[in-house]
């Protein structure tokens, strides 16, 4: 096969390292082999995660250009930006962020009788943690758009948490499609009412659902009206600083801010609640396993390029291209 290693143990390799840390992953396939193997020496599994992520990216690059939508167009896409926080090992600083996107068609997501979380069936992800001004992640996810038939016919719907990274790489994509609809994801906007807490009185919490109301019928105006008269009435300076914070938060993203009602209503997408939740699934269930973890960007990198591709099923279609590749260049 023109490797060192065989393909079909790098793919084993790849695949526990990519669910749990490095000393289980090591375990995992000893007990697998049952016994201690070198080959599966964590030196070995970062060598092969590295060497593997590397190529991915490579390959993703090299077929860009060759991505070719005509045969594959789509006029609706659904593109979801988020980051999620890490800890590291840098001295100069307590944490750095990953950044992820996932890019599907409405049609493909699929709900479940009488659940309200749907399951996207066909679909693209990538995550880049490089302190790289975004090329990385900006240029993986103009890639995946491509994959899913983004074409100069499109309408991107753009979900984001309302983090101005988040923004510029959605903005990265106007030159590639008919329009773009930006919507500040209003599952954050959900979170930021419940991180208010609730007050000593029922007065108070039916006046902040009131404003909440205001901004799910997309009505800042008189979201506006109501948090400066509450914010007049409150002695509490806890919370006076957290309603300023949100308040705050709405202003820097006002213009992103629609009538979710309407959209719901309309069975239109307004919120990443309605899928999986990408940071979820890629950063935290693998990267936050323990809060005294610690991370390279380096490392947790090359992870999240095997975790996203798997996640796009794109792993399982064309490991044997990534591993393969990967091991003939380095033989």
């Amino acid at each position: 096969m023109g490797t060192h290693m065989h393909p079909d143990l790098t793919k084993l390799q790849c695949d526990e390292v990519s669910k749990q840390s490095y000393p289980k992953a090591q375990n995992s396939l000893n007990s697998q082999s049952a016994m201690k193997r070198k080959v599966n020496s964590m030196m070995t599994l970062h060598g092969v995660i590295e060497r593997i992520s590397a190529n991915i990216i490579n390959v993703k690059k090299d077929t860009d250009d060759s991505i070719d939508t005509k045969d594959n167009p789509c006029t609706e896409l659904v593109i979801q930006v988020d980051g999620g926080h890490l800890n590291t090992k840098e001295e100069s600083s307590r944490s750095f962020e990953a950044l992820t996107s996932v890019v599907y068609q409405p049609k493909n997501v699929v709900f479940k009788e009488n659940t309200a979380r749907g399951e996207i069936t066909q679909k693209h992800c990538v995550a880049s943690a490089l302190d790289d001004e975004q090329v990385t992640i900006k240029q993986l996810t103009l890639i995946a758009a491509q994959k899913e038939g983004l074409s100069f016919e499109t309408n991107v719907t753009a979900i984001c948490d309302g983090a101005r990274n988040c923004w510029n790489v959605i903005e990265h994509l106007s030159a590639h499609c008919r329009s773009i609809v930006y919507i500040l994801d209003w599952f954050h906007i959900a979170m930021k009412f419940k991180n208010l807490g609730h007050c000593d009185t029922a007065e108070f919490d039916k006046k902040i659902e009131h404003i909440k109301w205001c901004l799910w019928n997309g009505n800042t105006t008189l979201f506006y009206k109501r948090v400066d008269e509450l914010m007049n009435e409150i002695d509490n300076e806890k919370m006076l600083k957290k309603i300023t914070l949100l308040r705050e938060y709405i202003i820097n993203n006002e213009s992103k801010i629609v009538n979710y009602s309407e959209r719901q209503r309309k069975g239109e997408v307004f919120t990443s609640n309605n899928a999986e939740c990408t940071v979820e699934s890629l950063i935290n269930q693998r990267c936050k396993g323990k809060k005294h973890m610690q991370w390279s960007r380096e490392g947790v990198h090359a992870i999240l390029q095997i975790r996203a591709a798997s996640a796009s099923n794109d792993w399982n279609m064309n490991w044997e291209r990534y591993v393969v590749g990967a091991f003939q260049k380095a033989a």
